[in-house]
């Protein structure tokens, strides 16, 4: 028993360690849970534009959905990186079958992801990264599936190139490189809906668990924290139970399919901060 519970122990040890490295690196989180300020960031958590939207059922308890016309922008400094960084988030589409409709997932000068919904068109992504004012990258890309929930992922690298992922799974890649610089009176990173002039107004989506990084995420991380279970950086709710679990909240009791269990540990153990309140580290 001393020894089972030794492993259980150095293995949900271990599991912290190695996922924690994405939760260090959050620099902005904002789940729309009643509100379009974030509950994670750098640099202030304030919505500087939050207009015409409406919170509604979202992936994780509520998302918000931007009206045509509606937009979201969120201070620059302290929350996104130029040189690097990951930016995630949930959508599920609503335009229908005709596919109208706009959206801006992430905007600024220098790069943005947006949908183009155009009337008696079809409908495409585009990825775009400007350089000394022109592009750099100018990915087409195809339309988000309709009515369902897709988790997306940019993650770049200045130095490496860009990578777009779709539900964990690559979709587009490119190896440019290019400085990272902005303009100075660009100072936000905008989240929009544009109107498209028809009528009745076209359909957005639902957006939730929006989410910024300071580094290129990698594949095998994207994948496990679209899949759920990176649960350094994934809210619980919704994900099953585990059958053990230790907290190491100053302490070493640990659960075992929901009751206590008892035993053994043949380690020295300190408790200092860790990824969701005290860590133990094992000496």
């Amino acid at each position: 028993m001393r020894y089972r519970l030794m492993c259980r122990l150095l293995c949900s040890f271990l599991a912290v360690c190695w996922w924690g490295g994405a939760a260090d690196s959050m620099l902005f989180s904002v789940s729309f849970e009643g509100t379009a300020n974030a509950e994670v960031a750098g640099g202030g958590g304030a919505a500087q534009t939050a207009r015409s939207m409406e919170f509604v059922e979202g992936y994780i308890g509520q998302g918000v959905r931007l009206l045509p016309g509606g937009g979201l922008a969120y201070k620059r400094a302290g929350n996104l990186e130029l040189a690097s960084g990951t930016i995630m988030f949930w959508f599920k589409p609503e335009w229908g079958f005709l596919g109208l409709g706009r959206f801006n997932f992430f905007g600024t000068s220098t790069m943005d992801l947006y949908r183009v919904g155009p009337k008696g068109g079809k409908p495409w992504l585009q990825l775009r990264v400007m350089g000394d004012g022109k592009p750099v990258v100018n990915k087409l890309l195809p339309d988000l599936p309709s009515d369902k929930w897709v988790h997306v992922s940019l993650a770049w690298d200045t130095s490496r190139g860009i990578w777009l992922y779709m539900n964990g799974e690559q979709v587009a890649s490119a190896d440019e490189t290019w400085e990272p610089r902005m303009p100075e009176w660009d100072k936000t990173f905008r989240i929009s809906a544009p109107e498209t002039g028809t009528h009745p107004p076209s359909k957005t989506g639902i957006l939730d668990e929006y989410r910024v990084y300071s580094v290129a995420l990698n594949a095998d991380r994207i994948r496990a924290i679209a899949m759920g279970l990176d649960n350094s950086t994934t809210p619980t709710s919704g994900l099953p139970q585990p059958v053990f679990a230790v907290p190491f909240e100053n302490n070493p009791q640990a659960t075992f399919q929901g009751g206590a269990a008892m035993g053994l540990v043949g380690v020295r153990l300190t408790y200092e901060t860790g990824v969701s309140g005290v860590g133990a580290l094992i000496k």
